[in-house]
């Protein structure tokens, strides 16, 4: 720390503003994300981002904000005429010193529950569709230090808040999370690494209507270069779970201590890399073990990674699962297919096989004018009887044209659905037509 704190900033640096601005029309036939919508929704809405940054040899410092102006007619509450929304802002700022590195970031986002494109499906939770709105505040910071030396370390702290207002499903609850993790490694010898891992996971569920879990973990590992191609990682951890649940009108919390273990082994080839692993992991409903096989390769155009496996959760239930990451770039055209399938244990303590399928493609027409589609598939499957099935899909199809280096038009139509074992069929079709607009500036 002394070392980091007495790092020199150099006097040269590099700052640059930019705006970026997207206004236009909307129309959407299911705007609040209805099973059944009684009408239909016009809109002129405007996002606009506000960002800055700038650079040095040993600091960097980012920021943006933005929102969202939307003024039109509501299908659902003629009363309603729209305004200001989904405000959000994200500050990092990182800082390397002469063996040591600081990156912090925080981020506030506020958005609606309905069919919003931008989510990543971590559980099933995700692929809820509801009314009201999500407010999600997220604190990280990490330390690194030992750069360059035998002893090397990292520790990394997260807190993230999420609060819901107006929504209608009892899914949908207030939670807090704190999350640790440390690691101290020495370098053995020249192609060995011994090191020790420390984590703590602590969820609070704000009204204790859901479960609170704290899971915690310290283990030893290895990290050796059997040869110039060919690695091991080897990792025992001691795994603790404590799981608070509501038993009659008493919170009961119950406790599981588990060993675990993490190999792996990657050979790097001409092309890419083969590689194996077996890992088990102490979820809130027990043990899993998963076991994969995975194969990385360049091609001259993309690339191409495959994992294919299977895990076994505590119950016995064996379930395979997989990736697919394939890239293919032609002369005037782009193809992305991303494909993850796994086992996951959700905040309502379930194990389910939560799966997506992301397909992009996007073609030029001409030198100013292209169009891009894009499809997405989500299903979060429980593994046990009693829960719930939860599907998402959507599809984008639009057109582009660029009018100058800053400016473009585009126009398309979006289809949205969501579906679940309980619930009807939530559909939304929305076409648009926007003007785009990038300005960069130098303070």
């Amino acid at each position: 720390m002394a070392t980091f704190a007495s790092a020199q900033t150099t006097t040269e640096s590099a700052t640059e503003g930019f705006f970026d601005l997207s206004t236009g029309y909307y129309f959407s036939d299911n705007y609040d994300a209805l099973e059944n919508p009684t009408g239909n929704t016009y809109l002129w809405r405007t996002d606009a981002t506000l960002g800055y940054a700038s650079e040095t040899r040993s600091e960097q410092f980012s920021a943006e904000a933005g929102t969202t102006l939307e003024l039109g007619e509501y299908g659902e509450d003629d009363g309603e005429n729209g305004g200001f929304l989904n405000p959000f802002f994200q500050v990092s700022y990182d800082r390397q010193g002469y063996n040591a590195n600081l990156e912090t970031e925080l981020s506030y986002r506020q958005s609606e529950n309905r069919f919003d494109r931008k989510f990543q499906p971590q559980t099933g939770r995700d692929l809820i569709v509801d009314q009201g709105t999500r407010r999600d505040l997220r604190f990280a910071a990490t330390l690194a230090g030992g750069n360059g030396t035998p002893t090397t370390s990292e520790a990394t702290l997260q807190f993230r808040q999420t609060r819901y207002q107006d929504t209608t499903d009892p899914d949908l609850t207030d939670r807090d999370t704190l999350l640790f993790n440390g690691r101290l490694e020495l370098a053995a010898t020249r192609t060995a690494q011994l090191f020790g891992v420390l984590d703590y996971y602590d969820r609070d569920d704000i009204e204790d209507l859901k479960s609170d879990e704290i899971r915690k973990g310290v283990g030893l590992g290895i990290n050796v270069e059997l040869n110039p191609r060919l690695a091991f990682y080897g990792a025992a951890r001691y795994e603790s779970n404590a799981l608070t649940q509501t038993v009659g009108s008493e919170r009961v919390t119950t406790e599981r201590h588990e060993p675990t273990l993490d190999l792996r082994l990657t050979q790097d080839m001409k092309n890419g890399n083969l590689r194996t692993r077996l890992r088990s992991r102490l979820e809130s409903t027990g043990v899993q073990t998963d076991l994969s096989f995975g194969r990385a390769l360049d091609l001259i155009h993309g690339s191409v990674d495959l994992t294919i496996g299977a895990t076994r959760t505590s119950s016995g239930t064996v379930t395979p699962v997989g990736s697919i990451d394939w890239t293919r770039d032609y002369k005037t055209s782009a193809l992305q297919v991303v494909f993850r399938s796994a086992v996951r244990t959700n905040d309502d303590d379930e194990d389910t096989v939560d799966s997506r399928l992301n397909v992009n493609y996007a073609q030029e027409l001409t030198q100013l004018t292209g169009m891009e589609l894009s499809l997405g598939l989500y299903s979060s499957d429980p593994l046990d009887d009693g829960g719930e099935n939860r599907e998402r899909a959507d599809f984008s199809a639009s057109l582009y044209r660029e009018i100058n280096e800053d400016w473009r038009i585009r126009a398309g139509y979006t289809h949205n659905y969501a579906f679940d074992r309980v619930d009807e069929l939530i559909a939304e079709n929305v076409f648009f037509a926007t003007l785009d607009r990038n300005f960069t500036f130098r303070p």
